[in-house]
């Protein structure tokens, strides 16, 4: 009369452990799939920027050559001095951005045949910056 006696706490723990194991992986796939997401959306802004960045460059240098050729034009003429010694170009890369660049002309030497020389080539951003000091951690009545 000897039985074997079943314990209690082993009756269903594989099903208890496998049920466990899917929603944690459940659970981490989400979480891999959400920060996917995210990094394709910032990955999709970014290029836009750069688009936009890259366009507004070669506006940026289109005019540049036009400047080139009209510097090339007064040098043969004899007539270099005459002309602005600085050129400004400000093209917009978006509603945010502009392009600035400024060209500084000068006389060519042995070494460098250039006419201009580019002293300034840089994104700046057109909106005002307000600065905001608050730092209210307690609401006192």
């Amino acid at each position: 009369m000897n039985k074997k006696k079943i314990p209690a706490a082993n009756i269903g723990t594989s099903s208890i452990i496998t049920i466990f194991v899917i929603l944690c992986m459940v659970a981490f796939s989400m979480l891999s799939y959400m920060n996917a997401k995210k990094d394709a959306d910032f990955n999709n802004q970014l290029m836009l920027q750069n688009d936009d960045y890259y366009a507004a460059s070669s506006a940026a240098y289109q005019q540049i050559a036009d400047i080139d050729e009209t510097l090339q034009e007064a040098y043969l003429a004899g007539s270099l001095d005459d002309l602005d010694p600085i050129y400004q170009i400000s093209v917009p890369v978006d509603d945010k951005h502009t392009l600035e660049v400024e060209l500084t002309v000068r006389t060519p030497d042995q070494d460098n045949g250039a006419l201009y020389t580019i002293t300034r080539f840089q994104e700046v951003s057109t909106q005002t910056w307000e600065s905001d000091d608050s730092l209210n951690l307690i609401q006192i009545p």
